[in-house]
């Protein structure tokens, strides 16, 4: 195939054949290449998708970096901080094997129960809480309003890694970590900042 010398054509298409009819058979194939590039192109360089909640969180789903989303048995943030206020069910928690579950109720506690029996609780029940935050500096906080009622109270050992996780524990164990996207180390490394069980672990 050659490019053509006629006078005012430049693209290599007019040195393809033309039916009788005047139409060009190669141009179909030729479209659903293009549409299926753009399909890939949009699927592997799509900009991260970013929204905000109805308590004006930012949501992001980048995978090193997902922000203020809650899939399955964890809760991921950043450096942004996330509130939500009592008995917002999009916060509850379940591990991977069905027998734990973690929720902030509508009377201000947060609480992890072993089927119907509560084996862990903040002691926020009745005392006025507005919201739970998980904040960018590896804290998580109960207010009542801009009272904190409890808190994970991380301590300066603590590390500033970017990116936070709430686990619920097939064991029953609500665990707060947090490490640094992109460490791909082994073992990968990682700092338990909180859990139900051992209150905060690195003063």
């Amino acid at each position: 195939m050659h490019w053509t010398g006629r006078r005012g054509t430049s693209s290599r298409s007019d040195a393809l054949p033309v039916t009788t009819s005047g139409g060009r058979p190669w141009l179909k194939p030729l479209a659903a290449v293009a549409v299926a590039s753009s399909i890939l192109t949009a699927t592997v360089f799509a900009p991260t998708a970013h929204a905000a909640d109805q308590f004006g969180n930012e949501i992001s789903y980048r995978y090193n970096h997902l922000s203020c989303v809650g899939p399955d048995n964890q809760f991921f943030w950043t450096y942004s901080s996330c509130s939500y206020p009592p008995g917002y069910s999009k916060l509850d928690s379940r591990s991977l094997n069905g027998r734990y579950r973690s929720t902030f109720q509508a009377d201000g506690n947060w609480v992890v129960y072993d089927g119907d029996t509560a084996i862990w609780s903040s002691g926020t029940a009745g005392r006025g809480a507005t919201n739970i935050t998980f904040q960018g500096d590896n804290n998580i906080v109960i207010y009542r309003n801009s009272t904190p009622l409890w808190s994970s109270n991380p301590g300066p050992k603590c590390g500033n890694e970017q990116r936070k996780i709430l686990t619920m524990q097939d064991d029953g164990n609500l665990v707060f970590t947090s490490d640094t996207p992109g460490d791909f180390t082994s073992p990968h490394h990682y700092t338990i900042m909180w859990s139900s069980r051992g209150g905060t672990t690195c003063r």
